[in-house]
């Protein structure tokens, strides 16, 4: 059977890294610094509905959960990713997880949400604003 999940390790500094199933990198602890002002851009209040999509390795969330959000609903399609998530999100009540991708299941969330919390692909942004757009 094909390995087709990612898989948490460390880089040759002993920095997180998060690597997809062929070794390529996904998330890097370079990133951190970078994701943490987007976060802080958004504008998050204690009466937010927060959607984030995409878990990684949890910079972004855990610097959501800094500003207290009402709820945080984070998407996640990874089965090994799913899983660090359903153990980071224990001592978080707020935090709603939806198991699948983007594509198929955000439809079906509703509105609700402002902010989002976006990874910065072309080809992603593209899809989900012709999903979003009449």
């Amino acid at each position: 059977m094909l390995d087709t999940t990612n898989r948490y390790g460390t880089d040759v500094h002993e920095h997180e890294i998060l690597l997809s199933s062929a070794g390529q990198q996904v998330m890097m602890a370079w990133e951190r610094e970078y994701m943490e002002k987007c976060v802080d851009a958004l504008g998050i209040t204690p009466t937010s509905d927060v959607l984030e999509i995409g878990f990684g390795l949890a910079y972004s969330a855990t610097r959501i959960q800094s500003y207290s959000p009402k709820s945080h609903t984070i998407i996640e399609c990874d089965p090994v990713s799913l899983m660090e998530l359903e153990v980071w999100a224990k001592t978080r009540p707020n935090v709603v997880i939806v198991a699948g991708t983007w594509q198929t299941v955000l439809a079906s969330l509703g509105s609700k949400y402002a902010p989002s919390y976006l990874i910065s692909y072309t080809k992603f942004l593209f899809e989900l604003k012709s999903m979003m757009l009449p």
